[in-house]
């Protein structure tokens, strides 16, 4: 038997001493429950298999999520602020900043709601209705701008 120790010795250091076997005693491809201590700092249960195939703290990859910790609204607050009711009895404490759902935002600007997945919330995308209201006053600036200028190019 291949240990975990001889074939992943660069993730012996996560290995917990909680653990009734040491990483020597376990195969590499082992599906049994281990507990890891990360370099992070978080403690995790994972298989010896899943770790050896980059399978690392699901907390700082944002596959669990913790209320405070790497939760939407922790990290990204200013966007939480915008979650709409209509997401009731959804909270933006239960969901990662990177996550793919879709829910309802009400924009803290002009009070209109719209769609959109918290990934390209926390991308930098913004209200729809305030970017189309934008380029529809830059539009309009243009078209005053080119009337003034012809106006004045009559005189």
């Amino acid at each position: 038997m291949r240990s975990f120790s001889e074939v992943y010795p660069h993730l012996v250091k996560e290995w917990s001493p909680e653990n009734d076997l040491g990483p020597d005693k376990v195969s590499y491809g082992s599906n049994k429950a281990i507990i890891w201590n990360g370099i992070c700092g978080h403690t995790w249960t994972a298989a010896p298999k899943n770790r050896g195939h980059n399978h690392g703290c699901p907390i700082c990859s944002g596959n669990k999520i913790v209320s405070g910790l790497n939760d939407l609204e922790g990290l990204y607050p200013h966007v939480a602020s915008e979650w709409s009711d209509r997401n009731f009895p959804a909270r933006p404490s239960e969901f990662g900043s990177k996550s793919n759902r879709s829910f309802w935002w009400k924009c803290s600007s002009c009070g209109r709601e719209w769609i959109a997945r918290i990934a390209d919330r926390t991308d930098g995308h913004g209200c729809p209705h305030c970017l189309k209201d934008a380029i529809e006053d830059r539009k309009q600036t243009r078209i005053d701008t080119h009337r003034r200028r012809v106006q004045e190019s009559q005189l």
